[in-house]
């Protein structure tokens, strides 16, 4: 991964490759000798496990951060953040990054003029919110018309990238695809791109959007996912109640 593409050391990765070949009558105990460690000095580890039986590698980044590391009245955030490292970079996923800039500036300042006004509950003006409701979106769609849609997975699907995937657990979040050999490299630099230099931008889209009805379905609407949930917290609230 190139020096420039630092990952800050709360966010260190653990980064799994193996090829599809690795299969069969081999055991644990058989792999274990082959298995390599090492870290970079930007403070991601690597655990390699070659295989060179076919052209291909897979892997998992792992980033040391989950759920468990928010705090109440402020959630959520790690799985956007899970989803915002698929928008892209500055070089990936925008026509004009400078002009995209301004516009998001602009974004965040219409959404927080609109929060401010909702804060004031029962004594929010009407009209004035519906005014500044027409400016969130009109800045939304200024923001978004820099946006090249998805090209961080088009790249990875140009370059024969199977099974794009991600997800956030309580205390990890892991991203996952598969590529062939020689496009290992390419791997190295739009992956520690994104890491490094992730753009957050349709932030306010994603998360009105796909995060909210991942939520809807895995717990709002789901008697035992909301359980889980509600357990996870007590046990939690209980833990930090004897530290």
């Amino acid at each position: 991964m190139p020096a420039k593409f630092r990952i800050p050391s709360l966010l260190a990765a653990v980064a799994l490759l193996l090829t599809a070949g690795l299969a069969g009558a081999q055991t644990y105990l058989d792999l274990e000798s082959q298995v390599q460690e090492f870290t970079l000095d930007n403070g991601v580890r690597f655990i390699v496990l070659e295989d060179h039986s076919v052209p291909v590698f897979s892997f998992r980044t792992f980033v040391n951060v989950g759920s468990a590391n928010e705090v109440r009245g402020v959630t959520g955030l790690t799985h956007i953040l899970e989803h915002m490292a698929f928008k892209g970079t500055p070089e990936i996923g925008t026509d004009d990054y400078k002009a995209e800039l301004k516009a998001m500036a602009g974004e965040d300042a219409a959404f927080a003029a609109l929060k401010a006004e909702r804060l004031k509950g029962v004594n929010a003006d009407p009209a004035r919110l519906e005014e500044l409701e027409a400016a969130f979106t009109a800045a939304k769609d200024a923001a978004r018309e820099y946006v090249v849609t998805n090209e961080f997975g088009k790249i990875v699907e140009n370059n024969g990238g199977q099974g794009l995937n991600a997800y956030t657990n309580s205390d990890v979040t892991v991203y996952l695809y598969n590529m062939p050999s020689n496009r290992l490299e390419l791997w190295a630099y739009i992956e520690g791109a994104r890491m490094a230099k992730p753009v957050l931008r349709e932030f306010y889209t994603e998360k009105d959007g796909p995060v909210t009805e991942e939520r809807r379905m895995r717990t709002d609407n789901n008697p035992i996912g909301r359980m889980i949930e509600q357990f996870l917290y007590e046990l939690r609230m209980k833990y930090l109640s004897k530290t």
